[in-house]
């Protein structure tokens, strides 16, 4: 019988009863799916059906109805739902709305104990207060200052060269930088904080002795824009509980910035949080030869470097 029903929306009420099969697999879930009306014997048509035992012991037996309709469910609804399952002689009733209901519905709902969801397939999230933690993002952006420099003709170029223990000096600068990045990452890490800003320098080669630079690394903070985050699975309306998967927001590999999905935010904004997307391995030799190459070391410069 069910493979001759033809209606709109079957391919709503198929979603919900894939989802309803995913969630337990031990329980029996049939699709368009007929029993006895309790007091006349009658077929009566259900969405979805299902069966499963409490504790392996307790018989459940659960009515479930799927309203793919393009404006809210209203009281009128939830009122002949309820009519719905007892003649169907279920012991609880699930309601599945496309678009939601009305505050009245979904008090009406509640007093009754009607359980009435909605399911997202992987579609931006619009019911913020379910996204029970808020993401965070961090990547670490450097700054270059250097002083004693002011008689030197070398470009940066020059001074990249030279030799110091075994590498060249640009070699050198980009081992120490991304050491003590991991190093300030790993520490943040283990109390669970964010990273704190870091520093290394020395004496530039090839200069008189008073030459000097500090290369620092800045950690930028991101939050995850709410609207960014997608949603697969069933909203409880009624209890407020969401099961499935939340998906945070993409971000950009190939960019200084986190992606649309990002804004920036200031370190006292972050909290403590349980999850920290981290973005580091900086690209320092590759940032100093662009910034920093052909000029002559005599010019005056304090820049961000990446």
């Amino acid at each position: 019988m069910a493979g001759k029903r033809k209606k709109s929306g079957r391919a709503f009420e198929e979603a919900v009863w894939a989802f309803a099969r995913a969630i337990n697999p031990d329980a029996t879930v049939r699709f368009d799916h007929y029993v006895p009306d309790r007091e006349t014997g009658t077929a009566r048509q259900c969405d979805v059906w299902i069966e499963t035992l409490i504790g392996g012991h307790w018989p459940l037996k659960i009515n479930v109805s799927c309203k793919d309709y393009q404006r809210k469910l209203d009281v009128g609804h939830i009122d002949t739902f309820i009519r719905e399952t007892e003649a169907r002689g279920a012991t609880m009733g699930v309601l599945y709305s496309r678009n939601g209901l009305t505050r009245p519905a979904l008090q009406k709902a509640k007093k009754n104990d009607v359980c009435c969801c909605r399911l997202y397939d992987n579609q931006p999230a619009d019911i913020p207060h379910v996204i029970w933690w808020d993401c965070y993002a961090c990547q670490v952006h450097m700054r270059l200052e250097y002083s004693g420099t002011a008689d030197s003709e070398l470009t940066w170029n020059d001074v990249f060269e030279h030799a110091v223990d075994g590498k060249t000096f640009i070699e050198h600068i980009d081992q120490t930088f991304r050491d003590a990045e991991r190093r300030f990452i790993d520490e943040a890490t283990k109390v669970g904080s964010t990273a704190q800003d870091f520093c290394v320098g020395g004496s530039i080669p090839g200069c008189a002795d008073e030459a000097q630079f500090k290369l620092f690394g800045l950690w930028q903070f991101y939050k995850d824009r709410r609207e960014a985050h997608y949603l697969d699975g069933s909203y409880c309306e009624t209890s407020g509980q969401f099961a499935g998967s939340i998906a945070t927001p993409a971000v950009d590999m190939h960019s200084s910035h986190f992606g649309e999905a990002w804004e920036k935010v200031d370190r006292s904004h972050v909290p403590p949080v349980r999850m920290m997307i981290v973005k580091y391995g900086s690209h320092v030799e590759k940032s100093l030869r662009q910034q920093l190459g052909p000029r002559r070391l005599k010019e005056p410069l304090s820049l961000p470097a990446g």
